[in-house]
């Protein structure tokens, strides 16, 4: 395998598309060159036999060819089962394709009427390396501009919530100071309770690092957010992560979540408040915007002789300020 060769589908059905058609986009596509990459391209030729059944074509083979091609080019006059699979698989995975017809422009898109948006070219003019050009130029210009991969900052101390909202003193918390400033020691499901009152931006994170102070220690983490559900009324729902295998006692006001025992190490708890609404498919206009508070518990309800855990630092990341 060539690395520095990208793949596009060429996609279409013998009676639909003419031998010439099919060579002219093919040969498009293998003198496509960009000013700013020595990237080649090459076009992956799938052909669906005149009469193949429906679901004929979808071997592991054609499998193969739709997961390396970063495009497809698909010829739509004939739009087989097959055909739309294959057009449907880069479609749903939000990937630019380029469609082709030698039929009337109009005639076409009334037949295809959910793919608006798409780039759409007839074939019968002979213009096919121009139009390919474009759609190529065009795919890799959203394929570099993909958001960054994310990357997750170490504690420091200015960040630390613990450290800027000096939490209050309650029984069966004892405050101490850490590596990252104030850390909580917590050895009572009664926990701690702590004010956030932070506007949320769309994107918003947590990130907790916490450990066991001894073996098999248990821990819940809730956060109570504000939301506007799909009739614009605001809510509350507190949004729980939890070490316990049990989380049948949900309330009608929260959601809780399994999340990943502890070990006398210390680890990083993080994530986006959107993906925990999505989780507990809550149903909202929009993202949560508020948090009211944070809420963290040791070991289980109504057990004595818990085993303590350490929170070592909380921040919260996407605050409207």
């Amino acid at each position: 395998m060539d690395i520095n060769t990208e793949h596009i589908l060429v996609v279409y059905s013998v009676s639909g598309t003419g031998e010439t058609e099919r060579r002219n986009v093919a040969e498009a596509i293998r003198t496509f060159a960009r000013a700013d990459s020595s990237v080649r391209t090459e076009p992956e030729i799938f052909e669906v036999p005149s009469g193949a059944a429906p679901g004929a074509t979808l071997s592991s083979e054609l499998t193969r060819q739709l997961r390396s091609c970063i495009g497809a080019a698909v010829f739509v006059d004939d739009l087989r089962p097959n055909v739309a699979y294959e057009l449907g698989f880069f479609h749903g995975r939000g990937r630019t394709v380029l469609l082709l017809t030698n039929r009337d422009i109009d005639s076409t898109w009334r037949s295809i009427s959910d793919l608006a948006g798409a780039a759409l070219h007839r074939v019968a003019d002979g213009s096919s390396q121009a139009a390919v050009d474009s759609y190529l130029n065009r795919l890799y210009d959203e394929l570099s501009y993909m958001p960054p991969w994310p990357v997750s900052q170490l504690p420091s101390k200015e960040h630390n919530l613990l450290e800027m909202s000096k939490p209050p003193e309650v029984a069966g918390v004892v405050h101490l100071n850490g590596d990252w400033g104030r850390s909580l020691r917590v050895s009572s499901w009664d926990g701690i309770d702590l004010p956030a009152g932070f506007n949320l931006l769309p994107d918003a994170r947590f990130k907790l690092v916490l450990r066991a102070l001894e073996r098999d220690a248990d821990y819940s983490v809730y956060f109570r957010v504000r939301f506007q559900d799909q009739r614009g009324e605001r809510n509350r729902i507190w949004l729980g992560l939890t070490s316990l295998h049990r989380t049948s006692w949900l309330q009608s006001d929260e959601r809780t979540f399994p999340a990943q025992p502890l070990t006398t190490s210390w680890h990083i708890l993080n994530g986006r408040f959107q993906d925990l609404l999505d989780r507990g498919h809550i149903t909202v206009s929009g993202p949560s915007y508020y948090l009211d508070k944070l809420r963290i518990r040791a070991g289980r309800p109504r057990r004595q002789n818990t085993k303590p855990i350490e929170v070592g630092f909380i921040e919260i990341i996407g605050i409207d300020r």
